[in-house]
């Protein structure tokens, strides 16, 4: 009997109950809305009177009403009576215009075509449709679309139940309690999901592949489900039950049509071929998609099966991160307290089933205390693993713990496990032999038949736990002892695992006691590794530990505090620093004041101590997201013992200052190590909470105390003035009222310089203003001269309450009515006052006011200029008080310039020294107007330029040359005389010659022309000029526009620059590729080249070969873009080959071209072994680039690459004269292949190993 027949006679002798049960679940599958039952009393299978027996509510608003009947005979009439009452609105209370559709389901084989075609007339007449669903009918649908109706209701099994529809997919899915469940709102991944869509967009076949727990198929059942909506595919699912699929195919796939099939953990398929190869059928009438997910373990056989029919796409899916199980649980499980949510993340490894199991006991116990020890969760979900596959098999139990504890196994590099393996009592080659079996079992994933891993995270947590302490298979001191020496990043991460994840109070004290067997151990054998085992594990031990440090302190020596500014944001890297490592670990316990007790100790010695200290402790023990949750512990111990300092070191003083200023900010960003290398950054504001409270009280009592040290003075208003700005961004004012009392006794106590204090005051004002804080306003800080000259000069516009451009236009207008009501008395003073207060309104990282105020004080200038007596007694107390401000002179010389003659005016800015008096020189000579040069002042000039009191200055505008244009008349060559000196100048100062001749090779200020008129009678200075300045400043004639002129007139030139291309090679020199780019549009680059190339290839001086290859590179493809340029460089490179085929200095050009495009290659070796078959000249040319780098799939991707060229190359070398090139050829494909498997293996445990 068919299995058809059989579901037919099954449903025949249905009764009238079971009938409507079976049909609303058969109609339900069809999605046609919400479905209500009406004839048929619920919990049981006994039919009412309803009219109709059960209806369809319609995403439209409308209704779908169904009748049922098991009546055999007479069936055109029950039919008929069925229909008529579904459209009797008396009978529905529901309008027939509010009805879509009536379907009627029955069991009878006799209902004749003419009365089909009757009931269908009469509800057509309505304008209602009417399906009928006979036996047949039913029958036939429930064996090709729905056989689990079939095996609910008859235990009928229509097939092999491994294809499916997604629903019942993902119903079966989730009755396996030891999984995530799928039916949970998808959420995060957005860039992966959308670019998974996108594959299965454009491939017929895309395999999903990742590590255990990573959300494989909950990701792609995403991914099918909105692929299938947008592009109206047919859904199928395959889940393996190890039988023969083939028939179930032909069933489910009978009909043309689109079909999207998702194969999960492909591996496990027997058939997995019978469905990729319906990607093959009729293109015409079927349209088949195949997704597949598989483990990366096994990825490669299922692989290799789909490129049989076509190239699939592979698309690898990460762990989940720290944020996706963060979001996963908020969105899915409602859990978002921080607590709970870390100690997930730390237990599940990434894996969302592990993530949803630990989040559904917190959910359900409501205790923290539930979720801190994995040890629950784990043995649940691991029990079939561990109790039923490894069950009491030692050497199993002992290989996966070992593998647990190692990460990964090389299977043929395993001399470091020897003293292990010989521990556990287990051969290497009985070990190999239970890691096949563990494989077999899925319990360990060997990578590419060589690397062996637990295939699951969590499951190696839990091996470790099970193995080395709830069955103690070997004493963990012993593997400790063994470990620590051979593979100990190992044993740390295992012995942190154990903490983190299985906080039993006798595991601890296991681990603890198991510790301290192998420090006494290493101590009394004086093992080696001793110092670095107390380094790691000096928490269990504290007093020794302390007492190891406090003697590696002592010996540290003391240095003397010579004024030097400690600079507490450098970072201080010292030979000691294992240290402080050794006060490291302490948060939270009452070993913590003895570790800062020591740290002071430390940070007495030197400058270098205290900055390696002080980061030190902001990294070990700065506020962080644990302070709030332990009420500042830490911090309020900390700050106990530095309140107790009472020594005058300063070292110490300023670390503590710099501490309390860490402390009492508002803001913080710590960072911790998140899973897998990676951080996690967090921010974090004050909030008004009792330890907050507690622990600023202490620190600004320290602060107080600080501030009776004068040594400390100036530190204490930098402090002062940087919290004063930062209150304006407290998050919470109870905190800043709080510190407010204490702030205003230490004002009050302080002896500040009214500038300064105004300056701190100004800013707690504002701040205080914006936090809503009462408090009184100290006029008599803001009533003195200086704030007040200060206000007019400074631009602080966010003070004002004005708008920017409001604000300036006020500025100007005071600055201007200031300048109008100053005496020329009041000058002098105006500028003394000024440099003072630039002098004391310098904080440490604060705005600097010098610029502000000397730009101000020459808009002041700017006010003076129809004053000349004014202008000259400002220019004399600037000259007087220039040791701060750099005020420009331009404004009051061009003034004086009208009103005095050159030599008057020369004599006044030269009458005296100060700071600037080179660089006002300089403007004067620039701004003298033409008519005014006389020989006096030529002469002077050339004194000048003579003069050696530019050495020393460091910073300076460009000094342009034009203005020698004034001095023509006096010397025709002045530029070449002007230039001779400058250019001596070289001897002691490269940075102010290149001030002057910058310019000069600018389009803006000259043309190549005129620079080569103007040194016509000197060319070679100008050469010497120009290759100078291109040496010391790569913007220097960028695009090579005088360059190529230069060249035109003169031919020396190239020679020239190939020398400056040889001299410079060995400095980094990017903006030469403009230069090159220009040479290679001169209609005469193959001379040039050749000359560049000539010079370098018999260069006497050595260059190295890595900087000749980077050069010729950047000569030869920078630019290739450009058509005309890409032409010129090949057309040269096949040019210099047959130039050079039978010479050695061939292989500079190989060595550039070794990273060109392949068919350049290509094209340049044929030409090279056409005109020379020297082998031994040809082994020395590089067949392949120099290096790779990227990810391991992009390193696969170029490496093969260099495979397909190489073999490129045999097909065209034929005969015998080319025997040992190709042998050359094909040992590097060889080795290039090996390259490959090794490239794979270490990313394999670059991941392992995260």
């Amino acid at each position: 009997m068919s299995k058809i027949t059989e579901i037919e006679n099954a449903i025949i002798q249905l009764g009238p109950g079971e009938f409507q049960k079976f049909c609303d679940t058969f109609l339900s599958q069809k999605h046609y809305g919400k479905i209500t039952g009406l004839g048929m009393k619920s919990g049981t299978l006994k039919t009412t009177i309803g009219n109709p027996d059960t209806y369809f509510r319609k995403e439209n608003g409308k209704y779908i009403c169904v009748a049922y009947t098991a009546q055999q005979s007479d069936i055109f009439k029950k039919l008929k009576e069925d229909i008529e009452k579904c459209l009797d609105p008396e009978k529905t209370k529901l309008p027939i215009e509010e009805i879509d559709e009536i379907i009627c389901c029955h069991t009878s084989s006799n209902l004749l075509a003419g009365d089909d075609h009757k009931l269908h007339k009469l509800c057509e007449e309505k304008n209602i449709k009417l399906t009928i669903f006979g036996v047949d009918e039913i029958a036939q649908q429930i064996y090709r679309y729905y056989p689990m109706i079939a095996k609910d209701f008859f235990g009928i099994s229509a097939d092999t139940n491994q294809i499916m529809y997604i629903n019942e997919f993902v119903s079966l899915y989730d009755s396996n309690e030891m999984a995530a469940p799928l039916d949970t709102i998808f959420h995060g991944r957005k860039e992966e999901l959308s670019n998974l869509i996108e594959a299965i967009r454009e491939n017929s076949v895309v395999i999903v592949h990742g590590s255990a727990g990573t959300g494989k198929t909950r990701i792609a059942l995403e991914a099918i489900r909105r692929f299938s909506s947008e592009d109206e595919y047919r859904l199928l699912c395959v889940k393996n039950n190890n039988q023969p699929i083939y028939e179930d195919l032909i069933a489910k796939i009978d009909q043309p049509g689109s079909y999207l099939l998702f194969v999960d953990d492909a591996n496990e398929l027997s058939g997995l071929a019978q469905i990729i190869q319906y990607i093959t059928r009729d293109k015409d009438e079927y349209s088949v998609k195949v997704v597949l997910t598989v483990r990366d373990y096994a990825k490669e056989p299922v692989f290799l099966i789909a490129n049989k029919y076509t190239v699939p796409k592979m698309f690898s899916l990460l762990q989940f991160s720290d944020n996706d199980i963060k979001e996963f649980l908020n969105i899915n499980m409602g859990i978002t307290n921080d607590l709970y949510v870390d100690q997930i993340i730390k237990i599940a490894e990434g894996n969302p089933r592990i993530a949803y199991m630990t989040g559904k006991i917190a959910k359900d116990t409501q205790l923290l205390s539930a979720v801190n020890d994995a040890s629950q969760v784990y043995e649940q979900y691991y029990s079939n693993v561990v109790g039923l596959k490894l069950g009491k098999d030692r050497e199993l139990c002992l290989t996966a713990g070992i593998l647990a504890l190692v990460n990964a196994v090389f299977l043929d590099r395993m001399e470091y496990l020897e003293n292990l393996l010989e521990l556990s009592i287990i051969s290497e080659q009985r070990f190999k032999d239970c890691i096949y079996r563990l494989s077999q079992m899925e319990v360990v994933e060997i990578h590419k038949d060589q690397v062996a891993a637990i295939s699951d995270q969590c499951l190696s947590n839990y091996m470790l736990y099970f193995v080395f302490f709830k069955e103690k298979l070997l004493p963990f001191s012993e593997v400790l002892y063994v470990g620590y020496k051979y593979f100990k990043q190992g044993v740390i991460r295992s012995i942190k695992t154990l903490f983190n994840i299985f906080s039993e109070e006798s595991l601890c004290e296991y681990i603890a006691d198991e510790v301290k067997k192998v420090w006494n151990r290493y101590e009394k054998e004086k093992e080696q590794c001793f110092d670095d085992f107390v380094l790691t594990f000096h928490t269990f031990r504290p007093e020794q530990a302390f007492l190891i440090a406090a003697e590696k302190i002592q010996k540290i020596q003391k240095c003397d505090y010579t004024d030097e500014v400690i600079d507490f944001k450098k970072s201080e890297t010292l030979s000691d620093d294992n240290i402080v490592g050794l006060l490291s670990g302490y948060s939270y316990s009452s070993h913590i004041e003895t570790a800062v007790e020591l740290l002071i100790e430390y940070v007495s010695k030197s400058v270098k101590t205290a900055i390696a200290g002080f980061n030190f402790l902001k990294n070990a023990y700065g506020i962080d997201q644990n302070s709030y949750r332990y009420q500042f512990y830490n911090e309020k111990a900390i700050c106990n013992v530095l309140l107790k300092y009472a020594d005058n070191n300063i070292f110490v003083l300023s670390f503590i200052l710099e501490t309390m200023k860490e402390y009492l900010k508002f803001e913080f960003s710590p960072a911790e190590m998140g899973r897998g290398n990676t951080f996690r950054f967090y921010h974090l504001k004050i909030d008004d909470t009792e330890g907050v409270k507690e622990y600023r009280e202490l620190c600004w009592k320290i602060i107080t105390n600080l501030s009776v040290y004068e040594e400390l003075k100036t530190k204490i208003e930098d402090f002062l003035k940087y919290y004063a700005v930062s209150v304006r961004k407290a998050d919470e004012s109870q905190v800043v009222v709080d510190d407010k009392k204490h702030i205003d006794l230490i004002m009050n106590s302080l002896r500040i310089n009214k500038v300064r204090k105004a300056l701190i005051l100004r800013d707690l004002y504002y701040g205080w203003s914006r936090q809503n804080i009462e408090y009184m306003r100290d006029e008599d800080v803001f009533a003195s001269r200086e704030w007040k000259l200060l206000t007019i000069l400074d631009d602080d516009f966010i003070y004002s309450e004005m708008e920017y451009e409001d604000f300036q236009n006020q500025r100007e207008i005071n600055i201007q009515k200031f300048a109008s009501e100053i005496s020329i008395e009041e000058i002098p003073g105006l500028i003394k006052m000024a440099v003072c207060i630039a002098d004391e309104a310098q904080f440490e990282h604060s705005k600097d006011k010098c610029y502000t105020i000397a730009h101000s004080l020459g808009e002041i200038a700017k006010e003076f200029c129809n004053d000349s007596e004014k202008t000259k007694m400002m220019i004399n107390a600037v000259m007087e008080n220039s040791e701060t401000l750099e005020i420009y002179p331009g404004v009051m010389m061009t003034s004086l310039f009208k009103t005095m003659s050159a030599k008057e005016l020369f004599d006044l800015i030269n009458a005296k020294d100060y700071i600037y008096k080179n660089k006002w020189k300089f403007y004067y000579f620039e701004l003298i107007p033409e008519e005014m040069v006389d020989e006096y002042i030529f002469n002077e000039l050339i004194t000048y330029l003579k003069d050696d009191s530019d050495k020393d200055i460091k910073s300076s505008s460009w000094r342009k040359l034009r203005f020698l244009d004034k001095f023509v008349i006096f010397d025709k060559d002045i530029y070449i005389t002007a230039s001779k000196i400058i250019f001596a100048k070289r001897e002691y100062s490269r940075f102010i010659v290149e001030m002057y001749f910058t310019l000069l090779f600018d389009e803006h200020w000259y043309t190549p022309k005129e620079v080569l008129e103007i040194y016509n009678d000197n060319l070679k200075l100008l050469r010497d000029i120009y290759f100078f300045m291109l040496c010391n400043d790569n913007m220097v004639d960028l695009k090579g526009t005088f360059l190529l002129y230069f060249l035109h007139i003169e031919k020396e030139w190239i020679d020239d620059f190939a020398n400056h291309v040889a001299d410079n090679i060995n400095s980094e020199r990017d903006h030469d590729n403009y230069r090159y780019m220009a040479l290679w549009r001169a209609d005469e680059y193959l001379e040039y080249y050749d000359c560049i190339f000539k010079k370098l290839a018999n260069s006497e001086t050595y260059i190295s070969e890595w900087r000749l290859t980077n050069l010729f590179k950047s000569i030869l493809f920078y630019g290739n873009k450009d058509e005309l340029i890409k032409n010129r460089q090949e057309a040269w490179i096949m040019h210099i080959i047959e130039e050079n085929a039978m010479s050695d200095s061939v292989i500079i050009i190989f060595e550039a071209l070794s990273e060109a495009d392949i068919v350049l290659r290509k094209k340049a070796l044929l030409l090279f072994l056409s005109i020379n078959d020297d082998y031994e000249l040809f082994k020395k040319i590089p067949l392949d680039p120099s290096h790779w780098e990227g990810n391991a799939g992009e390193i696969v991707f170029q490496l093969t690459k260099r495979i397909d060229f190489l073999e490129s190359l045999i097909s065209e070398l034929k005969g015998v004269k080319y025997l040992r090139h190709v042998k050359r050829i094909r040992d590097r494909i060889e080795m290039w292949k090996s390259t490959i498997k090794e490239e794979e293996l270490r990313a394999i445990c670059r991941k392992l190993y995260q």
